[in-house]
């Protein structure tokens, strides 16, 4: 029996899947995201809607699964056992695609692909979270947990005692050597302002590493979803503001907490779950131009100060043409107008819900 054979005699009809928000639709797609984001689940999901024989899956991640032998063999074991869907998951595109009227494909980054529907899958976003993790029904509760759990799937649902050393493991599969060197300043650096430079340099004092593989690497780390940086609002040279794929990375490696900085990276996180442009200002932590909307980060303030401070900074809202602030707690709800600016305080749950 060869390795298609083998592969062919897969079901995944096992196989527990929890819904998110997106789903295979069309005979042609292409599943791209950061790695252990759960695009391989949402092609079971797919692949559980038709019969057994009529599917083939293959992962390329798969030790076990010999590129060579597959590329060889692949299109005449479509035809001869008679295939009306092919997976091909973390596939590499190093052969021609396979000219079959369904398929679905999965890698780690963007790319054209003709005629192909494309989904770009981020890990958990607050109200998947919710239906992921069900335990408690109380919003404040739910938050506590999502904090200190994070987005990737696994780790919500198999969170265990030792949950940061379990990150470590997983990006450590995930990255290579220098790239895990890199992503971890990048994770300690998480919610500052800072040119590639200085990181570089922090970097270079404890270890050697060349400029040309450090800036492959960070370009190579934006594509694949792991690091976002953030430009200051119409000055694409100054420092850039930097947030992570999953808000609680910066805990796998760092004692150090600095809860504001992670709170405003899961706002981050779910504005560009939603395809937000964003941008920051020197007191305006996030700033949608398109959306003419500011997102502000206050978890801890009291009322009277968080009015105060949008007092303040109305003239800024006003130059920067804004139309509709959000001020994000963990405590205070309203909404009010004031000078045709629409003002709205909410909690962190019913944003996320809301947005």
């Amino acid at each position: 029996m060869n390795i298609l054979d083998f592969l062919y005699e897969q079901d995944f009809k096992k196989i527990n899947f929890l819904d998110r928000k997106v789903s295979v639709n069309s005979p042609k797609t292409f599943i791209y995201g950061t790695n252990k984001s759960g695009k391989s689940y949402l092609i079971y999901d797919y692949l559980n809607r038709f019969s057994k024989k009529e599917v083939l899956y293959i992962d390329f991640n798969d030790e076990r699964v010999n590129k060579e032998e597959i590329k060889k063999n692949l299109y005449s074991f479509i035809k001869s056992k008679n295939i009306k869907v092919l997976a091909l998951d973390n596939f590499d595109f190093s052969f021609e695609i396979p000219n079959i009227s369904n398929i679905v494909i999965s890698s780690n980054k963007d790319r054209e692909i003709k005629n192909f529907k494309k989904i770009h899958l981020f890990p958990l976003d607050f109200e998947e979270f919710i239906s992921f993790y069900k335990k408690y029904s109380h919003p404040q509760a739910m938050f506590n947990i999502y904090a200190k759990v994070g987005t990737y799937p696994k780790n919500v649902l198999h969170s265990k005692d030792f949950l940061y050393q379990n990150i470590q493991e997983m990006l450590k599969i995930s990255l290579t050597k220098e790239e895990f060197l890199i992503f971890k300043q990048f994770a300690i650096s998480q919610g500052k302002k800072k040119s590639l430079f200085q990181i570089f340099n922090e970097i270079k004092k404890e270890n050697k590493i060349s400029k040309d593989l450090f800036y492959k690497t960070v370009n190579d780390l934006k594509d694949r979803d792991f690091i976002f940086l953030v430009e200051k609002f119409n000055q694409p040279r100054a420092y850039k503001k930097i947030h992570l794929i999953d808000f609680t990375l910066k805990s796998a490696f760092s004692f150090q907490k600095d809860f504001i900085k992670m709170f405003e990276n899961m706002i981050f996180l779910e504005l560009i779950k939603r395809g937000y442009d964003l941008s920051y200002t020197d007191s305006i932590e996030l700033l949608s131009s398109k959306n003419k909307s500011a997102f502000l980060a206050m978890p801890f303030l009291p009322l009277e100060i968080i009015k105060t401070k949008l007092n303040i900074l109305k003239k800024e809202f006003k130059k920067l043409q804004i139309e509709k602030v959000y001020i994000i707690t963990l405590e205070y709800e309203e909404e009010f107008i004031s000078e045709d600016i629409k003002y709205e305080i909410k909690t962190f749950w019913n944003f996320a819900s809301n947005i």
